[in-house]
């Protein structure tokens, strides 16, 4: 398992002041700045390769290159990079899910009737 993070160029500035960056390069991962995913050769990643990343509009342009797409927040990535597994948080579990699975979730637990993080209805 490997784990990027990608950022702008005043945050990966700040993470190498700080020792964040060295932290996260120490545990293995790769911290990158001034990048976009699109920018990446993710069309020539082997198909089956399973992807997890909070970039909603990278799931949706990339989704076709074959690759298992997860979409998440970052807690629950960094989470997954460190156990293995993906736990989504309830707000994200919809977006998670295959089309296939989403269709079923929203039959049976419609989206828009789910309360929201302050009590209201999501919409």
């Amino acid at each position: 398992m490997k784990l990027w993070v990608q950022t702008d160029t005043p945050s990966y500035d700040m993470a190498h002041h700080y020792g964040d960056a060295k932290t996260l390069e120490d545990a293995g991962a790769r911290v990158y700045h001034q990048v976009c995913m699109g920018m990446t050769s993710m069309r020539h990643f082997p198909p089956g390769l399973t992807v997890a990343t909070d970039s909603f509009k990278y799931v949706k342009l990339a989704s076709g290159f074959g690759q298992k797409w997860i979409f998440g927040n970052p807690e629950a990535l960094v989470n997954a990079a460190i156990t293995g597994v993906f736990t989504p948080t309830a707000r994200w579990d919809y977006w998670s899910k295959p089309r296939s699975m989403q269709q079923d979730n929203e039959r049976d637990r419609p989206i828009i009737d789910q309360v929201g993080p302050f009590g209201g209805a999501v919409t």
